[in-house]
């Protein structure tokens, strides 16, 4: 195992330029990540059709929404979980789907703020390094390499103008990505 990621920081008009790029270059499936109460897992056969592009539910991005992405032909591997509890949860995550990577959407949360989004696998698989790749170099192609992330142009520019550009809106300031300028 080698994990990979790249992190990046987009403005809602670039998320939906990078992924329509990404959509149009490769044939894959995103499932929602995370523990579920039943296997009856959606996909969804396009980027542009997951909810809430170009925005974020929370100021947290551990705690938004992830989708594992598989190419079409991949089986998804969804796997039981017995709860200490009784039940079972269902699980969809990198554990058994060895060909996948794990995309975590960037977006605005609230008004001047951006949360951070990224890219990772941690397989070393040629299909999870195909997509990584893929991913990874579209993101790349139109960002600016600022610190550790990844920085979409107009989120450049909001950054000039005072919003915050983070992993967690609930950290202080002084963790946010500061102006390379």
């Amino acid at each position: 195992m080698n994990g990979k990621e790249i992190i990046f920081l987009l403005t809602a008009e670039e998320s939906f330029e990078i992924y329509h790029e990404i959509d149009s270059s490769t044939k894959v499936n995103f499932f929602q990540a995370g523990l579920f109460d039943d296997n009856n897992i959606k996909v969804y056969t396009s980027i542009l059709e997951l909810p809430h592009i170009g925005f974020v539910l929370t100021g947290d991005w551990l705690r938004n929404e992830r989708y594992l992405i598989l190419n079409k032909e991949a089986k998804l591997d969804v796997r039981a979980v017995p709860q200490k509890k009784g039940g079972i949860k269902y699980a969809v995550n990198q554990k058994t789907n060895f060909d996948s990577i794990i995309f975590k959407p960037s977006g605005i949360f609230q008004e001047r703020i951006i949360v951070a989004g990224s890219v990772s696998t941690v397989w070393d698989t040629e299909s999870a390094l195909e997509l990584y790749k893929m991913f990874s170099s579209k993101i790349k192609m139109k960002t600016r390499r600022i610190g550790s992330y990844f920085v979409g142009r107009k989120a450049e520019e909001k950054l000039k103008l005072g919003w915050r550009l983070v992993q967690d809106a609930g950290f202080s300031s002084e963790y946010d990505l500061k102006n390379a300028s």
